[in-house]
């Protein structure tokens, strides 16, 4: 029932994100007379490609801020590259793979590392049981992240324990 054009913003907002909670972040309307309805919106951006291997088959998902997959055999090489094994099925699209926060950690973890230790991470790799992340550098070496304690303490410690060390010619 109801024109359109009559509808409160409110409830037309309300009913749109509850529609679309996992990919509309923010949305506007703007009612132009004569009979004209502008919706702009923006949806949750992507944040990881998450890499997948079930048997001999490797599979790539785009994953927003959110944790939910956003495209299925896809990728971005300008994301960070998470690879999982604790998954039984590829997951679909619009399924949740990640809690919104494990996405902000591993996103902070790597941004933080790169930035403190001026070293590429080429992947992450998620470990579910363990509560961990471990990054794979440029050199090739991993660091481990445990996320059960802060991220920033961890890389503070590695940097000043790596003062005995010269991780970037070994």
């Amino acid at each position: 029932g109801d024109h359109l054009f009559f509808l409160p913003a409110s409830k037309l907002r309300r009913e749109i994100i509850m529609a679309h909670r996992n990919e509309i972040e923010q949305i506007a309307f703007k009612k132009e007379v004569p009979g004209k309805l502008i919706i702009s919106y923006r949806t949750f951006p992507e944040s990881l490609t998450m890499v997948m291997r079930l048997e001999n088959l490797e599979r790539k998902f785009l994953v927003n801020s959110r944790g939910i997959v956003t495209a299925v055999d896809a990728e971005n090489p300008e994301l960070p590259y998470v690879r999982i094994t604790h998954f039984e099925d590829f997951p679909k699209q619009n399924t949740a793979v990640f809690e919104q926060e494990l996405v902000e950690k591993m996103r902070r973890a790597e941004t933080l590392f790169e930035d403190k230790f001026g070293i590429k991470v080429i992947e992450i790799a998620y470990k579910k049981t363990e509560r961990e992340i471990h990054l794979r550098t440029e050199p090739g070496f991993f660091i481990w992240i445990d996320l059960t304690q802060s991220i920033d303490r961890q890389l503070f410690k590695l940097k000043r324990a790596l003062t005995k060390l010269d991780i970037y010619k070994e």
